[in-house]
């Protein structure tokens, strides 16, 4: 795809790409080391798992100060700061002795990344015309895409040939290489008299809500769990501190996040889509290796096929995408990518326990693909569209957070509820197997119900005739 024809929109265009490239390539490859990691270190799952929780938990509490820091320093010098934790955070975890070590050195990771892919669109729409928006982002988002995808594969080579110290020694020669290439291509930012004071109190509200809300989640293994007292006060704090949050973030005259956005109704429509559509995919992730592995006894690599086939639709239908996007508006390309979603996520909970199923499986995760690469980074670039460039930090950094922050509490709640359901099933003398199968069907059925609400939000959409790129009004103001 032709970028265009200006040197420095092709310089920044590719800087991004590669930073998002290191980051994305370097989280998933991580997955599959950790029965290594277990058996390296003598540890059990639960401590395993932090390896990836850690990262998780530390990128949504950066991502809240990545709009203050981007708007008080610059974003050329914050993006910067990002690989350069980034390349910190990879040296330590090859030097790591101890799990506790390794932790540590992805939570590095994860306060670098929650800097760096925030700011990836803002740089990108910084360089482009509003009618290219659509062609570029679906680029960025493709090759996101096909990172993730290909991560659990890499390591997994990575781990075959060699040890696990080199899944974070890779990463540095790449953000070197990244560094050089940002600091030399990223236009500085314009100095400005207009510096806001920081909001401790959100700041303080915001982690303490989500920093409890992820612990919690972490916790939380059955019914039992999120019914103890202990748990249920812990879930009470969380939710007291983000109502706080909320209140405080309308009040405060330089708040830690800029809530006036969600006027914006095309931003606040996308926000809603994207964070279905994500949980969607996320809950994939843990039901299609649960109904391969398990219901149909196959070999785990037929999972992989089935994701990585997902991953490349996606991608390849992106561009189409971005194209329609710049034509014709999102309205009818999202409209399109949601009822295909939802036509593969309710198929996928019809099906029965039949070996050729895998086929059937495979085409809907096609289809599914295609479902995705139609609407969530059509729909982010149109909600960013209105969104005027001082802001674009902030709207892309909340639109992450939500996005992520929702998809850890709905994996959450399908494994406890897949434990609870299946256990139902047995009592009424279903088989074990049966009894899993028949669950994950219903999770899928829900989902599959849940994206077909929102094709209205898709409708609401502003049409091409209506686009009016960023003309949010606000009476806030950051000075």
């Amino acid at each position: 795809m032709k970028i265009g024809k200006n040197s420095t929109e092709k310089k920044v265009v590719f800087t991004i790409l590669l930073g998002a490239i290191t980051v994305s390539l370097n989280n998933s490859a991580l997955n599959p080391a950790l029965p290594e990691f277990m058996q390296v270190f003598h540890i059990g799952p639960a401590l395993a798992s932090w390896i990836l929780a850690a990262f998780m938990l530390a990128m949504c509490l950066t991502l809240p100060i990545t709009g203050y820091l981007s708007h008080n320093l610059g974003k050329r010098r914050i993006y910067l700061l990002g690989l350069a934790l980034f390349i910190f955070g990879s040296f330590l975890g090859s030097m790591a002795n101890n799990i506790y070590f390794v932790i540590f050195a992805r939570s590095i990771q994860g306060i670098a990344s929650g800097l760096i892919l925030p700011l990836s669109l803002p740089f990108i729409f910084s360089v482009t015309e509003a009618q290219k928006r659509g062609r570029i982002t679906s680029l960025w988002a493709s090759v996101v895409m096909i990172s993730l995808a290909i991560g659990p594969f890499f390591g997994a080579v990575i781990l075959a040939v060699t040890s696990w110290e080199i899944l974070f020694l890779i990463n540095i020669p790449i953000s070197l290489f990244t560094f050089t290439l940002a600091a030399k291509n990223l236009a500085r930012d314009q100095e400005t008299n207009s510096k806001s004071s920081f909001d401790w109190i959100g700041f303080s509200l915001i982690t303490l809500g989500l920093g409890c809300l992820i612990w919690t989640c972490h916790q939380l293994k059955s019914w039992q769990d999120i019914t103890s007292n202990s748990n249920l006060l812990i879930l009470a704090l969380t939710f007291g501190c983000l109502l706080f949050f909320i209140f405080n973030q309308l009040k405060s005259k330089s708040p830690l996040l800029n809530l006036r956005l969600f006027q914006c109704r095309n931003y606040s429509l996308s926000v809603i889509i994207t964070m279905v559509q994500t949980v969607a995919m996320f809950e994939c992730l843990v039901l299609l290796p649960l109904l391969i592995q398990k219901v149909f006894n196959l070999n785990p690599i037929w999972t992989g096929i089935a994701l990585l086939t997902t991953a490349l639709s996606a991608s390849l239908s992106l561009n189409l995408a971005g194209k329609v996007l710049d034509l014709h508006g999102p309205r009818n390309i999202v409209m399109v990518g949601l009822i295909l979603s939802a036509i593969a996520i309710f198929s996928l909970g019809q099906l029965s326990t039949h070996p050729h199923n895998m086929v059937w499986i495979i085409l809907l995760m096609i289809l599914r693909g295609i479902g995705i690469g139609f609407s969530i980074t059509p729909v982010t670039t149109a909600g960013l569209n209105h969104i005027k460039q001082r802001y674009l930090v902030e709207a892309t950094a909340m639109h992450d957070m939500i996005r992520r922050a929702a998809s850890s509490i709905a994996i959450l709640f399908v494994a406890i509820y897949l434990e609870i359901r299946s256990s139902s099933f047995i009592h009424q003398g279903f088989s074990q197997l049966v009894s899993l199968h028949l669950s994950i069907n219903e999770v899928f059925l829900v989902t599959g119900g849940l994206i077909a609400t929102t094709i209205p939000c898709a409708y609401l959409l502003a049409s091409k005739k209506q686009q009016h790129f960023a003309e949010l009004s606000t009476k806030h103001n950051h000075s």
